[in-house]
């Protein structure tokens, strides 16, 4: 046992003296070329940088082109400028000719009020001379006949374009090094990216205007876009959302699937699929999958999982962050940086599946719950929320047979602000034990008391349940034993690596 000990203290000191010999490195050595030099050719030379203070406060003290808008375009001495909203820090750049005194955002122009003002059009402005999306200027589109179609499509009835909304850096393709990555988890250096801009694309005009018809799609009858990129669809007219949402799921509508009656496509991509009326949209952590029951295979977006007879064990569980699939042997989380299939598991379920609550499971003799969670970023010097990890478990209560188990009673309690907000679940038996499975996810012991009663009866308020449900004396939480885990990686942190 002295010896183990006085291993890991030595493994933890040479991991310190290695990390110290890293920075030193990293900080002396003179002629090694930093992130930000590499991406200078992607910043134009007008980009003003850095824009928060010591205290956090904005430098740049530009006057806002628009009251209660999001400050987007601002002015300042005889200039407007673009702000791209970029977390934790700033980036302005000057829009090149634009005219100062007949400037004015689109809202403005469309004569909205805030309250009505499309989320989709705030990086739209135009002066008298021309229209711009972010700080680029809009070729050939007349401000004097604009009109807006929605969702970022713009029209002077003789040109057409699409702005994005969402804005993307040209740097994204370059990757940290590892002095970056270093630098990043023990002093919170920004790993920067520079050279934003957002998305702008032209349509074909035609002998009829566009018009919007989905969200995020146009047609004119002879061409239809979607985001601004061309869709080959024959029927335009035909064209819908695959209905198969339930109706708390329909905010995943417009990023999921949509079929002319004849294809289904994914975006502007046509998916190797016959549409039916079986077809199954299936959300999870506002990622899409499809599956066709006709022929047993799956898709993400427009890939087809291409692996015959695959399950989905847990369709049900709106709050795991990845779908797991099996097949007779294995378990299975599809990778979607990869596109390929990765085995977790062999299969406990191979002979027998039963649902005890969206996310627990039983295999008829062993119950088995799904956890989901998130890492996020700390360092020594600062804290910040960035994305480290997304992390899925199996964990396991062995010898707990399916036959034992009695359901108790069911759990709704409401919010009285917000009636989409509920605690909901199913209470169970097991033996003389009861145990609470929240719909959300998760299985709690529940200890006897007079306020547990309460609960178990529904007789309790929905700010008294929250707290209740948070008390580890009375609702005791089981984890079991971890069967299997997945993470996905989003950014370098040394929590991934010590979680």
């Amino acid at each position: 046992m002295l010896k183990s000990i006085k291993i890991r203290i030595l493994a933890i000191f040479i991991i310190f003296l290695i990390l110290i010999v890293v920075i030193c490195i990293y900080k002396f050595r003179a002629s090694f070329l930093t992130k930000e030099e590499r991406l200078q050719k992607f910043r134009p030379s007008t980009a003003i940088t850095g824009l928060l203070g010591s205290d956090g406060k904005a430098l740049f003290k530009g006057e806002s082109i628009e009251k209660d808008s999001f400050d987007y375009f601002k002015k300042l001495n005889h200039k407007i400028y673009f702000s791209f909203p970029i977390p934790l820090d700033g980036y302005v750049i000057p829009i090149l000719g634009a005219d100062t005194n007949s400037f004015k955002t689109l809202a403005q122009h469309m004569q909205w009020n805030k309250y009505s003002d499309n989320i989709k059009s705030r990086n739209i402005g135009l002066d008298k001379n021309n229209v711009y999306c972010g700080d680029q200027k809009i070729p050939n589109l007349n401000p004097k006949n604009l009109s807006f179609l929605g969702d970022g499509y713009l029209t002077d009835q003789q040109h057409t374009y699409f702005c994005d909304w969402e804005f993307k850096a040209k740097s994204d393709a370059i990757k940290p090094n590892i002095f970056e990555k270093f630098d990043y988890a023990i002093f919170g250096t920004k790993i920067s990216q520079t050279g934003y801009y957002y998305p702008l694309y032209k349509l074909i005009n035609g002998s009829k205007p566009y018009k919007l018809i989905l969200k995020n799609t146009v047609t004119n009858g002879e061409s239809t876009y979607i985001d601004g990129l061309y869709l080959k669809v024959t029927q335009p007219d035909q064209l819908a959302y695959l209905q198969t949402f339930q109706p708390n799921e329909n905010i995943h509508k417009e990023n999921s699937y949509t079929t002319d009656k004849i294809n289904v496509f994914f975006k502007n991509k046509i998916l190797d699929i016959t549409y039916h009326t079986h077809l199954q949209s299936i959300p999870f952590n506002f990622e899409i999958y499809l599956y066709d029951p006709k022929t047993n295979y799956y898709f993400y977006k427009s890939n087809k999982i291409n692996y015959n007879n695959l399950k989905l064990i847990n369709t049900e569980d709106k709050k795991s962050n990845k779908p797991i699939f099996s097949n007779q042997d294995s378990l299975f989380i599809f990778n979607t940086k990869k596109l390929e299939l990765e085995k977790i598991s062999k299969n406990p379920f191979h002979n027998s599946l039963y649902t005890l609550s969206p996310s627990v499971l039983s295999n008829g003799k062993d119950i088995y719950s799904i956890n989901s969670y998130n890492i996020y970023s700390s360092t020594l010097f600062m804290f910040f929320s960035r994305l480290c990890s997304s992390n899925l478990e199996l964990r396991v209560m062995k010898n707990m047979p399916i036959v034992k188990w009695e359901k108790f009673r069911k759990i709704s309690i409401k919010n009285p602000k917000y009636d989409w907000e509920k605690i909901q679940g199913n209470v169970w038996k097991y033996k003389e034990d009861l145990y609470y499975l929240p719909e959300n996810g998760g299985i709690l012991k529940l200890h006897s008391t007079e306020s547990s009663n309460r609960f178990l009866n529904n007789q309790i308020t929905f700010s008294e349940a929250e707290r209740l449900i948070n008390d580890k004396s009375l609702f005791e939480p089981v984890l079991g034993r971890k069967f299997a885990k997945y993470r996905e990686i989003h950014n370098f942190c040394f929590k991934n690596y010590v979680n």
